[in-house]
Formats: C-alpha cells, structure tokens, sequence
C-alpha cells in the first residue's frame, strides 16, 4: 500500500466512514450484496482528514492529466460536487457539476457552471479538458451518464478521479475501456482489506467475509 492509500485509508477509518456489517449486508442497486459500506460522503464534515485528502486528489490530478492541462473540474450529482468544490479550490480552477438528469424548469440544463466564452478562466472553449471529481465508484457504470453528457457539449473528459475504488470487478475495466474513460482512485478495496488485516480491525468473521466479497462480489454469500 502506497503512502496515499496508507492516509486515504487512515482517514476513514478515522472519520468511521468503514461499516461492516455480515448480519445484514449492505445491496447495491446492481443488486450485489456487502458486508462491508463506504461511506465517503462523512469526509467533508471533517476538515483536516478533507483537506489531507483534496490535496491528495488535486496532486493526483496534475500527476495523471497534468494541471495545466485542464480548464476546469467536474462534480457528479450529488456526492461528486463538494469534493469537486473542494479540488478546484485547491487548484484554482473553475468547477461545474453534472446533474442525474436534466431539469425540467428553468434553463432546463443537465450541466451547471460556465465553460463557454463567457468564462475567461476557460482557455479553450470549444473542447476544454475537464476531469470527473466523484466520491468513490463500484463498477464505474453510473459515471458513463455524466460522462455522456460532458461529451455532448463538447467537453473532453476521459479521466474520473476518486476517493475510493473497490477495483474487483474484471469486467469493468472493459466496459472503461470501450468508454475511453480511466478511473484514478486514492484507495482500493484491497487497500482497505490490508489495513484491516494489519490492525486486526474488526473480528475474523468479519475479515474473512469482506476478503470473500473483495475475492469474488458476484459469488459472495452472506
């Protein structure tokens, strides 16, 4: 585990953002079961382990795609946009989000925030380079939508960076690929599932299962 995983991983254990649960798992909306929820959304009401882990996303960023590189970054509705808030802060750059679905009063826009001409923060207009900011991804599906609609007004986004990634579904990378999209993450399941093990945190029935699950989600049975 690197030094980033190490205090990503630190930090939620330390917000208590890491439930297991073997009695009553946790379902997705894929229908998978879990022993185990994260749950990054419990970082922004911490300041310090925030600002530990923004600094950490932001330096993720410039090393991957580069700073100067982009024109702005992205929040996904609804847990994306304060971290996105917080990384463009960070960065000093411009930041708009990306709703579930489109509006349907007002503007009637999928897309909040300025990234046309009017903004003079943007230096390219007609294509700017923005990277998704989310809070953690499964499979990475739900991040193809607002990936989509970045796409469809003209923003190239090809990179999505998180805080969390469990990264234990194979076929997932495919699906990433065929998307021409990369997911950066500060931690993975299995960097969570070594902290557990050197610590001893929570019982061996406990261990065991989220090893299981992290092995093989698909077959996992709680």
């Amino acid at each position: 585990m690197n030094s980033i995983a190490q205090e990503t991983v630190n930090a939620l254990f330390n917000t208590q953002s890491i439930v297991i649960n073997t009695r009553n798992p946790f379902q997705w909306t894929s229908g998978i079961k879990s022993p185990i929820y994260v749950d990054c959304r419990r970082l922004m009401s911490f300041p310090q382990e925030r600002t530990q882990l923004m600094q950490a996303m932001g330096n993720a960023i410039d090393q991957h795609v580069g700073i100067n590189s982009i024109d702005a970054v992205a929040g996904g509705e609804s847990a994306g946009i304060p971290y996105a808030a917080f990384v463009s802060e960070y960065l000093n750059k411009p930041m708009i989000y990306v709703r579930k679905a489109q509006k349907e009063y007002g503007k009637k826009q999928r897309i909040e925030g300025v990234f046309s001409q009017e903004n003079p923060y943007i230096s390219n207009h007609k294509n700017p380079h923005i990277p998704l900011i989310e809070d953690q991804a499964s499979n990475g599906q739900s991040k193809f939508s607002f990936v989509k609609a970045m796409r469809d007004e003209g923003i190239r986004c090809h990179d999505c960076f998180t805080l969390f990634y469990y990264d234990i579904f194979p076929e997932a990378q495919k699906d990433l690929e065929n998307q021409e999209l990369k997911i950066h993450s500060l931690a993975t399941g299995q960097d969570i599932l070594a902290y557990i093990q050197e610590h001893q945190s929570f019982n061996s029935k406990e261990r065991e299962a989220l090893q299981q699950f992290l092995k093989n989600p698909h077959q996992y049975q709680p």
